[in-house]
């Protein structure tokens, strides 16, 4: 365990901001997707929170796909890329929202998309296997 935690260096932290940038550009690109169908669709307040989940999902899995060709030790490098990225959406959406909310949604969130990529991870490592 301690030598995988070794392994994070610079280029590991740059192929992590980067993996979470793509998730979030592609975030926004689903998000952007979605409002386009809500203005011919009518939906309940319940369906468009579940859709904008399945979005997170989504953008994370891109995101863990895109790490998993530059990395070793994608469980780890996963989970911090996992929190880095609902960091960094909470703060595009913040910006486009107009104002910065804290609140103790955004802890669950972190911790959300952080066990999301590990679970991405996970399955990436059983196919590698297979």
């Amino acid at each position: 365990m301690k030598e995988k935690l070794k392994k994070i260096n610079l280029a590991s932290i740059t192929n992590i901001l980067k993996a979470s940038l793509i998730g979030v550009i592609c975030s926004i690109l689903l998000v952007l997707l979605f409002a386009f169908v809500l203005k011919f669709v009518e939906l309940n307040s319940n369906v468009i929170s579940i859709v904008d989940q399945i979005i997170k999902i989504i953008s994370i899995a891109i995101a863990v796909i895109v790490l998993n060709k530059n990395c070793e030790g994608l469980v780890i490098k996963s989970l911090i890329m996992g929190g880095v990225y609902s960091i960094l959406t909470f703060i595009v959406f913040s910006i486009l929202d107009g104002g910065i909310n804290f609140s103790l949604a955004i802890f669950t969130d972190v911790i959300f998309s952080a066990v999301v990529a590990g679970i991405v991870a996970i399955l990436l490592n059983i196919i590698k296997k297979k």
